[in-house]
């Protein structure tokens, strides 16, 4: 009997998924950004230091440079590829 590759199964269920999630999600997650009050998120993030997002954006930087890094260039790799051609 063929089977289809594990990787491929979990890619194949990964958008089904990610749309159900979504559509789930939504109607909760815009009662819940109804509920709060645009001053308490305001008064939230500005209370916070430089160093917090400095922190953060640091952080966000190190795991692009290191994940992202074979993606993004895998795929700037294979635009090229095709232009060429």
């Amino acid at each position: 009997m063929n089977r289809l590759p594990r990787r491929l199964t979990l890619g194949l269920a990964a958008a089904p998924l990610a749309l159900l999630a979504i559509f789930y999600l939504w109607p909760f997650l815009t009662l819940v950004a109804h509920a709060v009050d645009a001053d308490a998120i305001h008064d939230t993030l500005s209370s916070s230091s430089p160093q917090f997002w400095m922190f953060w954006m640091g952080l966000f930087l190190v795991v692009l440079a290191l994940v992202g890094r074979e993606r993004l260039g895998g795929g700037v790799r294979g635009l090229l590829a095709r232009v060429r051609r």
